[in-house]
């Protein structure tokens, strides 16, 4: 199941060098993404996502946050 707040229309795009949140890994080897997202106006965007092992983006997800195992945290570039 994907849980989360979708980030909002005409928020500026980090650079390369910024993250945008964290991952995490669950027990159950879910990937747990907390993201923020800074708009225009300066209002902010939060996404909590749960990707678990069978979700169709878990590969795609597991390929940008690059090493992780459970029970790690560790920050995230954007896309």
């Amino acid at each position: 199941m994907l849980f989360g707040l979708a980030l909002l229309a005409g928020c500026t795009k980090p650079s390369e060098d910024e993250f945008v949140g964290t991952a995490s890994m669950g027990p159950d080897n879910s990937i747990i993404l907390d993201i923020a997202s800074k708009q225009e106006n300066g209002a902010i965007a939060h996404g909590h996502f749960v990707y678990p092992p069978g979700h169709p983006r878990y590969r795609e997800i597991l390929e940008h946050v690059g090493s992780i195992k459970p029970g790690e945290t560790k920050p995230v570039r954007p896309w």
